[in-house]
């Protein structure tokens, strides 16, 4: 198995969730949720499978685990830094200020959304 299917069903379910509430926000407050919010949902599903991906051909002991899980760890920390830079770069004419910082307020949010519902799963029995 590549990975577990417990990894693959908490992220999908995350994933999906997270969908429906900005789905739910735009008909709400009639506003529509701009594309990147999305693609950072796609960005955190793709991380955190490829860190279980990893973690489950790479980890086969203790010492190679814990190797393979701080690896994966920084390199989520860079694609994540990449993700905001590219973001910055590619919409920095188009929105405001304001706009930025609830991207990257979300952006965080999910970050840790993401990091913490993963821990429980790794380390959970």
């Amino acid at each position: 198995m590549l990975i577990s299917k417990k990894q693959l069903r908490g992220n999908l379910t995350l994933s999906l969730s997270v969908v429906f509430l900005l789905l739910l926000f735009s008909i709400i407050s009639k506003h529509i949720v701009p594309a990147h919010y999305y693609y950072s949902i796609g960005f955190f599903f793709l991380i955190y499978i490829i860190q279980s991906f990893c973690l489950m051909k790479i980890g086969t002991s203790p010492t190679r685990f814990v190797a393979a899980y701080n690896f994966t760890t920084i390199f989520k920390m860079i694609a994540s830094a990449l993700f905001l830079i590219f973001y910055y770069l590619l919409f920095s004419d188009l929105e405001t200020i304001y706009q930025k910082i609830q991207f990257t307020i979300f952006f965080t949010i999910l970050y840790f959304v993401y990091l913490i519902m993963n821990i429980r799963n790794n380390f959970s029995k």
